[in-house]
C-alpha cells in the first residue's frame, strides 16, 4: 500500500528497477524491479537460517542487516519473474524503498498516509523493545504453553512489527474499500494477478498468502473480506467483514 500510495504521487514506479535505490546492490541484482518484491517474484534468497532465532540471547536484527545480507550475496535462487516465492526480505527492501524516496521513517509515512486517513488509532508500526497495552502474546500449542514471543528477527519492518486491533483492521478495509487511500484506477492495479516472464498468471496464488487478504462472495450484499494475520511468532488472527 505504501508503495502504491508514491506511485500515485510521482515519487516511484513498480516497474523501476530496485537498483536505482540500492546503488551498490551487486551486478545479479540488477534485474530485480519493485513489482518483483511486491509480488514475491525476485529470486531473493531467504534470511531466517542466518538471522532468526528463538533464543533470547541473541540481539535483534536489523532492516541494515538485512540490506547487507543482500549486498554481499553471491547469487539469486531464480531468474526476476520466472517464479513466485515468498520473501520476507522483498518486504524489508520495499520498506527501506519507502524510506529513501519519501524522506520519512518508514513508521512515519504509515502512521501519516494509512494509520491516520483510515481511523487506525491503535495501530503503530512498533519500535523495540516496546510496551504494548493489551498485547496478545504468542504460546505454544496444548499441552506447553510455553511464551515464544521472543524472535531476533521481530525488530524488523516491511515484513512485520505493525500491531493492530481487530476494530482497526475494519477501519482499514472501510478506507480501502471507499478509495481513501488510494484512487480507483490504483486499487485495480493492486489487485491486478501478477504474470511471470512465461505468461503465467499467478492465480492459484491466493492474496491472503501473499498479503493477508482474500475475497469470497456474500450473497445480496457483495462480499465478505477476510484479514489474516500470520507472525513468525505464531499470533493468528481472523476477521470477516462484509463490504
Amino acid at each position: 500500500m505504501a508503495i502504491a500510495i508514491l506511485e500515485e504521487q510521482g515519487k516511484i514506479s513498480s516497474d523501476d528497477f530496485i537498483i536505482q535505490y540500492f546503488t551498490d546492490f551487486p551486478k545479479h541484482m540488477e534485474e530485480i524491479k519493485i513489482c518483483h518484491l511486491i509480488y514475491h517474484l525476485s529470486g531473493l534468497p531467504e534470511y531466517h537460517d542466518e538471522f532468526c532465532f528463538t533464543s533470547t540471547d541473541k540481539k535483534f536484527v536489523t532492516n541494515d542487516d538485512i540490506y547487507h545480507f543482500y549486498k554481499n550475496s553471491r547469487q539469486l535462487d531464480f531468474k526476476p519473474g520466472n517464479r513466485f516465492e515468498y520473501s520476507n526480505g522483498g518486504y524489508n527492501l520495499l520498506a527501506m524503498s519507502v524510506e529513501r524516496v519519501s524522506g520519512l521513517s518508514f513508521q512515519d509515512f504509515v502512521k501519516q498516509n494509512i494509520f491516520e486517513p483510515a481511523n487506525m488509532a491503535k495501530s503503530t508500526v512498533i519500535s523495540y523493545p516496546a510496551e504494548i497495552e493489551n498485547r496478545a502474546v504468542s504460546y505454544s500449542e496444548w499441552p506447553f504453553f510455553e511464551n515464544i514471543d521472543y524472535n531476533s528477527c521481530n525488530a524488523l519492518y516491511g515484513d512485520g512489527r505493525i500491531y493492530s486491533s481487530l476494530n482497526d483492521t475494519e477501519g482499514w478495509i472501510k478506507a480501502l474499500d471507499n478509495d481513501e487511500l488510494i484512487s480507483p484506477k490504483m486499487k485495480e492495479k493492486v489487485f491486478t494477478p501478477a504474470i511471470t516472464n512465461n505468461g503465467d498468471t499467478l492465480t492459484g496464488v491466493r492474496l491472503e498468502s501473499i498479503m493477508g487478504l482474500s475475497f469470497e462472495p456474500a450473497p445480496k450484499t457483495g462480499f465478505l473480506f477476510t484479514t489474516h494475520f500470520t507472525f513468525t511468532t505464531g499470533v493468528q488472527l481472523f476477521r470477516k467483514v462484509r463490504i
